[in-house]
């Protein structure tokens, strides 16, 4: 049951993710919509996906019998002789293959897993790109709302650096006390400077990622901020694992892996066990001198052949029987029903076979390690995601009590400075907190945003 909810929450992600839709966020949906239409792997993805379909095609091709139309001409002399003859055969040949051990199943069943390997790896370029973009976005916004906050915090200490050198030119401070002044109006100036350089940086990466020159190419205009009220996720970790083991593209990639290894294993295996085709003629044929007018007659052939792989050695044995209509046959001399055996064999002819055979054997090993690890870093990614969601949760929450504070207390500060109860120094340190709990609100938002997108990117599921 758990697994059937799973897998219907699942089907109804990729619906949504297929385009996305972002009804919240009309500036992020928007953003992903260009980054689809415009993302070079994804055009690339298609290709593969296009290439993987005609293999499957040509792979359920071999199934059925192969049929063509020959036609044969041949004019030459007799040995010592001025005469010419001449003989012709026209009509259909179909080859089939009877018995192949197996192997034209699990070309097809290779092929096949290729094919829903390329859908996978499309998704995985699709999903990886939405989440640079989804996360670049979220550190857009936060050092927007920091870079914003800074300004206005910059002007105001700005302010109050004016007010100091006027308390010191009428000596009411010392010029100690000046100097730890302008040193606040420094380290709020230089917060500023980095933060103005980080949101220019920022807006230039998110356009780069979306592959346009500049985010004023989006013709929606983005929110002013995140929320100020984090959400909390739905799922607890062990659910985020649950979804993360069912729907995780870098795992089902993995195993389709281990999958593509057993079935070229299979193919491989294919060699040392006989094989039989059918190999079948319809027409007519017919031979005559030139000067004699050139009779076809009805003749039917029917080959089979037998053929095996003797580890680096091959044996075929083949028995073919040709048969034309006597009715139809004007020179009694002429052979109207043959049988021909052919015997033959091969010493060493195929020892490429132990080289693919231990490459089947060495590929299946690695696709299985590659799935442990794969499986195991995925494990630990999301639960540090989770980690950092939850510590960053709380931190952000934590921090907007305290910048609510900092602001109360910062306001009645300014007010008792003008009253002349508080130093405006004071007042200035004070400032400087409040500026430091921004930066560090604004990193924790970062970081909480982040984190969800990364375990939905690792679960395919939307998580809050």
């Amino acid at each position: 049951m758990k697994k059937a909810i799973i897998f219907i929450f699942t089907a109804f992600f990729f619906i949504q993710t297929a385009i996305p839709a972002f009804a919240e966020d009309q500036f992020l949906e928007t953003c992903l919509r260009f980054a689809i239409a415009r993302n070079k792997q994804l055009a690339v993805g298609e290709e593969q996906i296009k290439l993987a379909k005609t293999r499957t095609a040509r792979s359920i091709r071999m199934f059925f019998p192969f049929i063509s139309f020959e036609r044969q001409y041949v004019k030459g002399k007799y040995s010592n002789q001025e005469a010419e003859y001449q003989s012709e055969s026209l009509g259909l040949r179909g080859t089939l293959t009877v018995y192949e051990a197996g192997r034209i199943r699990a070309n097809y069943k290779y092929d096949n897993l290729m094919l829903i390997s390329s859908k996978y790896n499309y998704t995985k370029v699709r999903e990886d790109l939405f989440y640079k973009i989804k996360s670049t976005y979220f550190e857009f916004l936060t050092m927007k709302m920091e870079y914003e906050r800074l300004e206005n915090t910059l002007d105001e200490i700005n302010e109050m650096a004016i007010r100091v050198r006027k308390e010191y030119k009428a000596r009411a401070i010392s010029e100690l006390e000046l100097r730890e002044a302008l040193l606040f109006r420094d380290k709020v100036e230089n917060m500023y400077k980095s933060s103005e350089q980080s949101l220019s940086l920022t807006k230039r990466k998110l356009a780069a990622l979306i592959n346009i020159d500049e985010l004023d190419d989006i013709p929606i205009d983005p929110p002013e901020s995140l929320p100020q009220d984090v959400p909390e996720m739905t799922y607890v970790l062990d659910e985020c694992i649950g979804f993360a083991l069912t729907n995780n593209l870098d795992l089902k990639i993995a195993k389709l892996q281990i999958e593509m290894a057993i079935h070229k294993k299979k193919m491989i295996r294919a060699k040392v066990i006989p094989k039989f085709y059918v190999d079948g003629f319809y027409g007519r044929s017919g031979e005559a001198d030139v000067i004699d007018p050139l009779d076809l007659a009805t003749t039917w052939t029917m080959i089979g052949r037998v053929s095996w792989g003797l580890w680096g050695n091959s044996a075929e044995i083949s028995n073919s029987s040709e048969k034309t209509n006597p009715k139809e046959i004007t020179d009694p001399s002429a052979r109207s029903d043959t049988n021909t055996q052919n015997i033959k064999l091969s010493l060493f002819d195929d020892l490429n076979y132990f080289i693919e055979a231990k490459e089947g054997t060495v590929g299946l090993n690695q696709s299985m390690t590659s799935y442990d690890e794969a499986k195991q870093n995925m494990l630990f990614e999301l639960e540090k995601s989770y980690n950092e969601y939850s510590d960053s949760l709380r931190g952000a929450r934590a921090l907007q009590d305290e910048i609510e504070l900092k602001e109360r207390k910062l306001k009645l500060l300014k007010k008792r400075n003008q009253l002349y109860e508080v130093a405006t120094i004071q007042v200035m340190e004070e400032t400087l907190r409040f500026a430091e709990t921004i930066s560090s609100y604004s990193k924790a938002m970062f970081t909480n945003y982040s984190s969800v997108a990364n375990m939905e990117r690792m679960t395919l599921m939307p998580l809050r």
